[in-house]
């Protein structure tokens, strides 16, 4: 397809580029009114996490997915040839994390203007918990806790490098740039930063608050029998981000997923609602799944499930999100194998804290009053402002993009 106003959008992503990312990044719609590209990096920088996940490539003939820096560089060029005299833009999610890293960032944007590069800043959670006396927690307190959750001395010292590279990479590379950017905590985080880097803050929304405005707008199918939605990580029988710091596993097979189903048949029989599985992107499991008790997986279908759900049950999930936009109950859980994980246990009391949901572990007997289906409606507005959205929530981000970074007129 050929646009008249010749401007090309390229997403520079790390990580192994799946069909769940093209569509909460929301490509297709970007690609209806103009030219797009992914360039896939994952074996330059993450081979080792790229391989080690599930989540299956995706097969577009836009979407480039490399294998050596070399290869990069000559395809670099052979682009800047063709689109010599058009306008190209960038959304860029490269993380500072390595020297490699560093170098590539280097590359790709020589030349490039900052006002033409994109990054995000909408990772639809909260970005500080509050301590033991209901106050948030200080950088002390947040760097002692840090270490703390490692899971061992590698991990601790994997953490520390990625920090130090992080800030020496901020360093060399002040540049302006534009930052979308979702939640007040989350502007007020970016604010000191950009003050100083000349970034420019576009208010948007979390991917998934983005993606429930057009679901909202365009009336989809949905779900006709209403269940309980199971938002499902891709551990333990998947491997998981915790790949990239090399960090334990705390759940076994053996124990979460018989624990889960019982759970699953104490919802069915009190709710008299089924309940079913919104897989994660990056696990694969069959539908119905003998795994989680013959009950039904669905991939791609999160939103449509949790909308039409009873409510919802999560360890903790940036898909959250969508609960909370359509006002629905959620329940973390734990096991006891997982209460030896504090990281893991940091964000599920986080996120329940911050909604005013119910937490439970699924090793201990459930009472009927640990499941009282209502939500905090003050707490839920207060978590979609600080943490999903800043508006305006009558535009997706693909819109707000268009409007203000790419500046193309639909």
């Amino acid at each position: 397809m050929t646009f008249k106003d010749g401007k090309v959008l390229v997403v520079i992503y790390p990580y192994k580029f799946s069909e769940f990312l093209w569509q909460s990044l929301e490509l297709d719609d970007y690609s209806s009114f103009i030219q797009v590209e992914v360039w896939d990096i994952s074996l330059i920088l993450n081979k080792r996490f790229s391989k080690g996940i599930y989540a299956t490539q995706i097969e577009r003939e836009n979407v480039k997915q490399f294998e050596s820096f070399l290869e990069l560089v000559r395809y670099v060029a052979r682009f800047r040839t063709k689109y010599k005299k058009s306008g190209k833009y960038f959304i860029n999610e490269i993380p500072l994390a390595s020297i490699k890293s560093i170098i590539l960032y280097r590359t790709l944007f020589i030349g490039i203007p900052g006002k033409n590069i994109l990054e995000f800043l909408n990772p639809g959670i909260p970005n500080s918990y509050v301590n033991t006396n209901g106050e948030k927690q200080s950088r002390v307190e947040r760097a002692v806790k840090r270490y703390r959750r490692s899971s061992s001395k590698s991990e601790a010292i994997k953490r520390l490098h990625l920090i130090l590279i992080t800030k020496i990479g901020r360093v060399f590379l002040r540049r302006e740039t534009v930052k979308l950017v979702a939640g007040s905590e989350w502007r007020k985080s970016s604010f000191a930063i950009s003050s100083r880097k000349k970034i420019s803050l576009i208010n948007g929304h979390s991917n998934d608050i983005s993606k429930c405005i057009t679901f909202n707008r365009e009336k989809k199918e949905r779900f006709q029998i209403k269940s309980i939605t199971h938002l499902d990580a891709a551990g333990p029988m998947y491997a998981t981000d915790s790949l990239l710091l090399g960090r334990k596993t705390y759940l076994t097979i053996e124990k979460w997923y018989p624990g889960l189903c019982s759970l699953f048949s104490y919802l069915e029989e009190r709710f008299n609602c089924p309940v079913t599985i919104a897989g994660h992107y990056k696990s694969g499991f069959t539908s119905p799944s003998a795994i989680f008790g013959n009950r039904n997986v669905h991939y791609g279908k999160t939103l449509e499930l949790v909308s039409e759900s009873l409510f919802v049950t999560t360890r903790y999930s940036t898909a959250t999100a969508i609960a909370v936009y359509f006002k629905k109950p959620v329940v973390f859980i734990y096991s006891n194998e997982l209460k030896e994980d504090e990281e893991a246990m940091q964000h599920i009391f986080g996120f329940s804290s911050a909604m005013n949901a119910s937490v439970i572990n699924i090793d201990e007997e459930v009472t009927d009053s640990e499941f009282e289906l209502s939500i905090d409606s003050e707490a839920y507005s207060a978590y979609l402002e600080k943490y999903l959205s800043s508006g305006p929530i009558e535009l997706a981000n693909y819109e707000i993009v268009a409007r203000d970074f790419l500046q193309v007129n639909r």
